[in-house]
């Protein structure tokens, strides 16, 4: 079943710290549009590109990417696990070096795999309303796969942001309803 963890963690308690932790996600990304695209910060501007940060989040999301793929590996293939855990610094270190928005692409890729970790999460522990509850899943990791591949668009976004009050303000209570969401979701299941 799955990576294993089902035998070690009550799936329930599981379920619900993953929709706490992607409801931190989108407050966190609430609070980063609502000061970081003020028109006198340059943030909007900085972050998107930021290669630090986005390195040390680009090496937590592949490492969780590779945790999801290894049951992946089965039969013959299970000699390819190793090498999968020696690509994932790698492919960190090569996208520190070769990537730009390498930030936004980290986060980008942070949202869609914890929008479907919590997706399969919901089927699991059977939520309540689950069609709204994956919808609304569906839509954001659709949204982050677009971050993903064309992240520059979520730097126009920022911009958008900084520029005009209105976008600023949308672009926060988004992500204040997507916490509050998750957060009643958390609690509710």
């Amino acid at each position: 079943m799955g990576n294993g963890l089902e035998f070690f963690v009550n799936l329930e308690l599981w379920y619900r710290l993953n929709a706490v932790g992607f409801a931190i996600i989108w407050a966190v990304t609430g609070a980063t549009v609502y000061w970081g695209c003020r028109p006198s910060s340059q943030t909007w501007r900085r972050l998107p590109r930021e290669r630090h940060a986005g390195a040390l989040l680009a090496l937590a999301v592949l490492a969780g990417c590779a945790w999801f793929a290894q049951p992946l590996l089965e039969g013959e293939l299970a000699a390819w696990r190793p090498l999968l855990w020696l690509a994932v610094p790698c492919f960190a270190v090569l996208g520190f070096f070769f990537l730009d928005f390498l930030f936004a692409r980290s986060w980008s890729g942070l949202v869609a795999l914890a929008a479907i970790d919590l997706l399969h999460l919901g089927f699991v522990v059977n939520v309540s309303w689950r069609p709204v509850f994956s919808a609304v899943l569906y839509f954001c990791a659709l949204a982050a796969l677009a971050g993903v591949t064309v992240p520059w668009r979520l730097r126009d976004l920022l911009e958008r942001c900084s520029t005009r009050n209105a976008w600023r303000l949308s672009a926060t209570l988004t992500a204040g309803w997507l916490t509050l969401f998750f957060l009643a979701y958390a609690v509710l299941g």
